[in-house]
């Protein structure tokens, strides 16, 4: 895999949704903002408080079943979190193989350097 400029290979082209609008999902959202990738949807739960704030937000976790996505990034540093969230997504029928977390992404970029 390569990375062209700071976007590995293998998301390029591709469609994704974001989970989490803390710190690492604003550092993850214009990232994937590229001519070559799109944002689909950005999903969070405390979506109603904080969409002012963040007004490129789409909607909460009950929302993900109307977006059209490749991968869905879980933007959250906590493992523990992660894994409710993961189970949680799965919950509203999004595929395993479809859930990224955002630390396996940094991990293989961090890998191609």
């Amino acid at each position: 895999e390569e990375i062209f400029g700071d976007v590995p290979l293998y998301c390029l082209g591709k469609r994704f949704a974001i989970y989490g609008a803390g710190k690492w999902g604003k550092r993850l959202y214009p990232g994937l903002c590229s001519e070559y990738t799109s944002v689909v949807g950005w999903l969070d739960k405390n979506y109603l408080r904080l969409r002012g704030d963040i007004p490129e937000l789409t909607g909460s976790m009950d929302t993900v079943s109307t977006l059209n996505f490749d991968i869905i990034i879980i933007a959250i540093a906590d493992e523990k979190i992660m894994q409710k969230v993961r189970a949680e997504l799965m919950g509203y029928g999004v595929p395993d193989d479809k859930i990224l977390w955002m630390q396996d992404i940094r991990s293989r970029m961090l890998a191609l350097r």
